[in-house]
């Protein structure tokens, strides 16, 4: 019964003009803080990170996706620009895979603007989950080997 309730307060998409406020506080900034540092180490991309707390934080997943990926920007440009500096970049995969990731990103943005709230939550936990099967299941054969 709860979760009908809440699918029917994920039915409307919610713009960043139609909320009155969200969470910016102390709270924020250190749980995004973490996140932030999370990303340093891992690699993942900050979404993986920044979106489940935005949803904590009672964020309208619409909002909660824009601003993860604005946040993203200049996250994912600090972390490369360091890893670049330490050698670590092969500029032409990063053409590469960058040109397809602009377009795919664009595309994507456009979809997710047109796409129920309560989906866009199903499709990323369902990728969440994917993903960390597959971080799981090539930690556990680093390990064995």
């Amino acid at each position: 019964m709860s979760r009908i309730k809440f699918k029917q307060k994920l039915t409307k998409r919610v713009t960043v003009m139609e909320i009155k406020r969200l969470e910016c506080g102390p709270r924020l900034i250190i749980l995004m803080f973490l996140a932030g540092f999370a990303t340093g180490i891992c690699g993942f991309g900050g979404g993986i990170y920044y979106l489940p707390i935005y949803f904590l934080l009672g964020y309208p997943t619409h909002v909660a996706i824009g601003t993860s990926s604005a946040q993203m920007i200049i996250t994912a440009s600090v972390g490369a620009s360091v890893l670049a500096y330490y050698g670590f970049v092969d500029l032409l995969i990063f053409l590469y895979v960058g040109i397809f990731t602009l377009i795919a990103s664009w595309l994507g943005a456009k979809l997710s603007a047109k796409t129920m709230p309560w989906i866009l939550r199903l499709v990323y936990a369902i990728l969440i989950i994917f993903a960390g099967g597959y971080v799981a299941v090539d930690g556990l054969k680093a390990l064995l080997s």
